[in-house]
């Protein structure tokens, strides 16, 4: 059980974590598709725009739902931090989608399946980064920030 304002256990948190990116995609897919289909614009500048919204939206909903309770204090310094951390789950993404076309060139016929794997793989990334980074909770903090303070010098002899 967990205190009415502390985190979350893993497993609510991670199913949090997973609608969160399921809402991120359908921002993501929905403007783009919108922007291609009404606009006029290229897939690549459609997801400058598409993109940025997908991970604010993750955002407010990951900090108000998966991660509620551990967040940090300065709003700007955790927006930031949550930032890096989705750049790197899309360096991930973009890898595995990569290492699967590579290792099975197949796979190009059915474009989905590397997406998904990279997708998921993304996810598990993203989720066990921020967790352990930016979400970590404060008796987390407390625990890890305490271990170097019970040392004491060796004496020399």
């Amino acid at each position: 059980m967990r205190a009415a304002d502390g985190p979350l256990e893993l497993h609510k948190s991670f199913a949090l974590f997973v609608l969160a990116a399921a809402v991120g995609f359908v921002v993501d897919a929905g403007v783009l598709t919108a922007l291609v289909r009404e606009l006029g614009w290229g897939p690549w500048e459609g997801r400058l725009v598409s993109f940025p919204l997908a991970v604010t939206s993750t955002w407010l909903l990951n900090r108000r739902y998966a991660f509620r309770g551990t967040g940090r204090g300065d709003r700007r310094i955790e927006y930031a931090a949550y930032w890096a951390i989705q750049l790197a789950g899309a360096a991930v993404n973009f890898g595995i989608f990569g290492l699967c076309l590579h290792w099975a060139p197949v796979l190009a016929a059915w474009p989905f399946v590397p997406v998904a794997v990279g997708g998921i793989a993304a996810m598990l990334f993203n989720f066990a980064v921020a967790r352990s980074t930016v979400y970590r909770s404060a008796s987390s903090r407390f625990v890890s920030s305490s271990r170097g303070s019970d040392r004491r010098p060796r004496s020399r002899s």
